[in-house]
């Protein structure tokens, strides 16, 4: 073979080989670099794929936040009545608007508010600061926990001795839980105000916690059949438990419902809960229901309103006795005209149509449309009256459509009604009227005494004494043994409870 042909050859062998040699490199000081391993590449990929999985699945949620429809005012507020109302206050210094004992002029002048008996929150009523423990009503102080364990220690009692209200026996944690905790009947349950420690209620029933249209479970003792409280949510009971699933959110997908097992619960406890788009929470089989369609509403009609009167900015019904009253007006078919009223917007009037399964109230507007809801919670706590009588009262709070109770003191008044028949011709204002706050006065005794009587509906608070006793039948201890809830996979009876 001529000699240029086999240097061809030997360039092309050396050129295959060169090829399928791997490529190498060199520093700036001439050694020789080598090339990064295949496994160090695919560790780093994998890396990157999860560094950029958890970014997507856990980044969305730490800016996740639940819009707040209350920030949107469907109907416009009419500012002239904030003069209307001022100058309704000023012309009127007699009246008592709260009827606490005390009159306008005399809230001016100690620098109290007009609408709340307990300017200071701290469990004794303004008037009863002013004249009977002589302490300042707009600066709160202990007296309520100081009479309380005075009355244990004259009693004999202790802090662990249990004690009944409204035939619920109570363990309070500390003294202030039992000098301000109380009970009110909601819609569907209870609701535990100002109160943390252990309840037992009077049947044998499963307690949940009931929270934005969501059930949690309860820390609950055997030995006492008794549930731990730890917030003011709502408590709902049933005769049987509830059955949970986790529920996970795909995106693309429909809602994935997983039993309550240890795979379910390993899912729910790595993945959010809101937010992002893969999720996973833990919810009561009840919860998944819509509850749509168990609203109660009337025919959308508009009751007579009359804005010339200004004394409808002068009432607050917020009692639950008033909160009753519009619901039964609901259930015959009526509407009411409810004027909300706020010291910086000015007032808004609306029609109440309907309440929802969770007892918010379901408004329209003059023209008939509806705009939103009123949501409301029952509240109740322990205080301090005139006379120097320690009991419970109780209100509900309100929020929705751009105004909030609680937060800017806003009231409510239901003014004028289409209702016929039972409360005569077209009723400018509801049966119960007024501005008073409902007293409950549930006698607070032994466990082993007989359920109190129930008291008298009044027109101005009155709350009645209470008094405590040792028990024998339950220790004077909390609990000590802790146990989770069986499951059974019969269907739960909700226990409810009306006004």
């Amino acid at each position: 073979m001529p000699e240029f042909m086999d240097n061809i050859f030997r360039d092309r062998r050396h050129a295959a080989e060169s090829i399928k040699r791997k490529p190498v490199s060199y520093s700036l000081e001439g050694r020789l670099q080598k090339g990064v391993p295949k496994w160090a590449l695919w560790v780093l990929g994998f890396a990157a794929f999860f560094f950029l999985l958890g970014a997507v699945v856990y980044v969305p949620p730490l800016f996740y936040k639940e819009a707040d429809s209350n920030t949107y005012v469907p109907i416009p507020a009419d500012t002239t009545a904030i003069k209307l109302y001022q100058t309704y206050l000023k012309d009127h210094p007699d009246d008592d608007f709260d009827q606490d004992g005390l009159s306008n002029s005399l809230e001016n002048e100690h620098g109290t508010d007009v609408w709340d008996i307990d300017t200071d929150g701290d469990g004794v009523s303004d008037y009863a600061e002013l004249f009977l423990s002589e302490t300042s009503p707009v600066d709160a102080t202990a007296v309520m926990v100081e009479q309380v364990s005075q009355e244990d220690e004259r009693n004999g009692n202790t802090l662990g001795t249990p004690y009944k209200i409204d035939d619920i026996i109570f363990w309070p944690d500390t003294y202030q839980a039992k000098a301000y905790g109380a009970v009110v009947r909601t819609l569907s349950g209870y609701r535990f105000c100002n109160y943390t420690g252990w309840v037992k209620f009077p049947q044998k029933v499963y307690a949940y916690g009931y929270k934005d249209g969501v059930h949690y479970e309860l820390t609950y003792r055997p030995n006492e059949d008794a549930w731990r409280i730890e917030s003011d949510d709502e408590i709902l009971l049933y005769e049987q438990p509830l059955t949970f699933i986790n529920c996970l959110k795909l995106p693309f997908i429909k809602e994935i419902h997983l039993a309550d097992n240890a795979f379910g619960g390993f899912l729910e406890g790595i993945l959010p809960e809101h937010g992002g788009p893969v999720t996973c929470f833990r919810e009561a089989l009840p919860d998944t229901e819509d509850k749509n369609g168990q609203s109660v509403t009337a025919v959308l009609k508009n009751p007579k309103v009359d804005r010339s009167d200004p004394a409808r900015l002068t009432r607050n019904m917020n009692t639950l006795k008033d909160l009753s009253w519009v619901r039964k007006v609901v259930e015959a078919g009526e509407c009411l005209a409810v004027s909300m009223y706020s010291a910086n917007a000015g007032e808004s009037v609306g029609i109440v149509y309907g309440y929802t399964a969770d007892g918010s109230l379901l408004v329209a507007d003059e023209a008939l449309n509806p705009v939103g809801e009123i949501r409301v919670t029952e509240c109740a706590k322990r205080m301090m009256d005139k006379d120097g009588t320690i009991g419970q009262i109780s209100w509900f709070e309100w929020k929705g459509l751009g105004f909030d109770s609680k937060v800017y003191g806003d009231r409510i008044n239901f003014f004028a009604s289409t209702m016929t028949g039972e409360y005569g011709q077209e009723s400018e204002t509801p049966a119960s009227g007024g501005t008073d706050v409902e007293t409950e006065a549930e006698e607070e005794t032994n466990v082993q005494e007989t359920e109190a009587q129930e008291e008298e509906a009044q027109e101005t608070p009155v709350m009645e004494e209470f008094t405590e006793e040792p028990v024998t039948e339950a220790p004077e201890t909390e609990p000590a043994e802790d146990s989770t809830v069986t499951e059974s996979e019969t269907e739960p009876q909700v226990i409810t409870f009306g006004f």
